[in-house]
């Protein structure tokens, strides 16, 4: 769905079709950001990191959410993450590294970009795909057959646009996804 995959695992382990296993637990933290919220889980602890996500609105059209990766109890190697994004079926466009959206009386665009972080990690980007319906419409996907789908109900599955840009880095780093929304004018 709408979070960061690291190392392509899920953040508990699955035992079977709706159970799963070593629950990642939770928490909300205080936002240090003004008009912001922030929580982080332990979901990736096995593989050395922690996931925090803050999200700030900047003004009513411009939302940021900041997603850390942050060493855990031992301090890992270098790591692949890939923040993901399950969109609306709508028309699209990439705009460099921005993905621009038209709604009907909107434009959405969406970057994604690593952060620097003062003496510490870093990431840099490996990939970008866009998959619409499991059908690789942008970039390189090694297995596009699950993305790109929505399911509103049990058994009904519709298409929808999968955006995953995927990064490289040793933790603790910092990926950035923009969100900003243009308004179209009618007289």
């Amino acid at each position: 769905h709408n979070t960061v995959i690291v190392e392509g695992q899920d953040q508990m382990q699955r035992a079977g079709r709706f159970l799963w296993l070593d629950w990642a637990q939770a928490q909300v933290l205080p936002a240090v950001l003004p008009d912001a919220v922030a929580a982080q889980h332990n979901g990736y602890a096995r593989l050395g990191v922690h996931h925090r996500r803050t999200l700030q609105r900047l003004d009513p059209d411009r939302w940021v959410v900041l997603d850390e990766l942050l060493p855990a109890a031992f301090s890992p190697a270098s790591r692949r993450a890939a923040v993901n994004w399950l969109l609306p079926d709508c028309p699209w466009e990439m705009d460099g590294a921005t993905l621009v959206f038209h709604l009907n009386d909107a434009r959405l665009e969406l970057t994604i970009t690593p952060q620097p972080r003062a003496a510490t990690g870093s990431a840099r980007p490996v990939d970008v795909s866009l998959v619409r319906a499991g059908q690789v419409l942008y970039g390189n996907e090694a297995d596009p057959r699950t993305l790109g789908w929505v399911s509103p109900l049990y058994t009904q599955r519709l298409p929808a646009l999968n955006f995953r840009v995927t990064f490289e880095g040793t933790p603790p780093f910092t990926l950035q996804t923009q969100l900003y929304f243009r308004h179209y004018f009618t007289p």
